[in-house]
């Protein structure tokens, strides 16, 4: 979807796309991160 905003010129449209996507993922990977790096520690 934000490849075809690009495409059609959309260019602030899909640069905020990139940007809350970017955050969604930063979102889902920090505690992901946290879990796995607390478990190692404790193996």
């Amino acid at each position: 979807m934000i490849y075809k905003q690009y495409q059609a010129g959309f260019y602030g449209l899909s640069t905020a796309g990139n940007v809350v996507l970017f955050l969604v993922v930063t979102a889902v990977m920090i505690p992901i991160s946290m879990f796995i790096n607390k478990r190692s520690v404790e193996s």
